[in-house]
């Protein structure tokens, strides 16, 4: 198979028409072939394909754990960032048997910087138990056991 060469006589694109591009090769070669005289809006991003990303398996080590193993308590000051969120989600999702409880260390701070959504109302909203500057007796109970 011959390899294609672009044509170095074609003048460069307008800027008009590169500001549609992510770079200007991506412009300059659908300049060329827009030049030949073939529409452009015909196959240039004309269609999003939906495909699959590899599931991967990840691991997680949880601040406290019970014995038996069916109890983690997550002791948290903030979330970093909404990947951090996601790992719990996931978590909680890949082991429906395993219970994650939260203690966060102040009321009202918020899932991120000028996000009016709390982490306990973050927490609360997606199914998890919260307790607020210390663990909770009856939990330490339910974690010795």
């Amino acid at each position: 198979m011959e390899a294609y060469t672009l044509n170095n006589t074609m003048s460069s694109p307008p800027m008009l028409f590169r500001a549609r591009f992510r770079s200007n090769y991506e412009a300059r070669l659908c300049y060329e072939i827009q030049s030949s005289g073939h529409n452009l809006d015909e196959f240039y991003e004309r269609q999003r394909i939906p495909y699959v990303v590899p599931a991967r398996t990840a691991q997680y080590l949880p601040d406290l754990m019970s014995r038996d193993g069916r109890l983690v308590i997550e002791i948290k000051g903030r979330f970093r960032d909404v990947a951090e969120r996601q790992k719990y989600l996931d978590f909680q999702r890949s082991n429906p048997e395993i219970e994650v409880r939260f203690v966060i260390q102040r009321a009202g701070v918020p899932i991120y910087k000028k996000s009016k959504t709390t982490q306990e109302a973050w927490l609360t909203k997606h199914g998890f138990k919260v307790a607020i500057g210390t663990i909770p007796k009856d939990w330490v109970a339910e974690l010795t056991r």
